[in-house]
């Protein structure tokens, strides 16, 4: 990701940073729909590392919600990164309590060993 290698605190023209940031945060806001996509393309494929991928750049894009949260959560759980399934499955509990994917994401926590808490 190109704006994130740019260090805007080094940036010493004001009108600049708020450029860059506008930019970035236009690309984001254009980006992380289609990176969510591919994220769950790649996870109905079985291609758990590329899915937690994209739907990493697509949490880190704004793209919030519990989808993202469950997919992010079952992504690094088929990985074996279980405190990182953990993060994603806790937000959406927290989150959206209500949600129809609540009691898969218990269940999920349940098979790692963890809580909901």
């Amino acid at each position: 990701n190109q704006f994130n290698s740019l260090d805007s605190n080094r940036m010493q023209n004001a009108d600049a940073v708020a450029l860059y940031e506008e930019l970035k945060s236009q690309v984001y806001m254009l980006a992380r729909e289609p990176i969510y996509q591919l994220g769950r393309d790649a996870y109905s494929d079985g291609d758990y590392t590329k899915s937690a991928s994209y739907l990493q750049s697509a949490y880190d894009y704004g793209f919030y919600g519990e989808s993202c949260y469950y997919y992010l959560g079952r992504s690094y759980q088929y990985l074996e990164q279980f405190d990182q399934a953990a993060v994603y499955y806790r937000k959406l509990l927290e989150e959206y309590p209500d949600s129809s994917l609540a009691g898969y994401t218990r269940t999920r926590l349940g098979e790692m060993g963890m809580s909901d808490r």
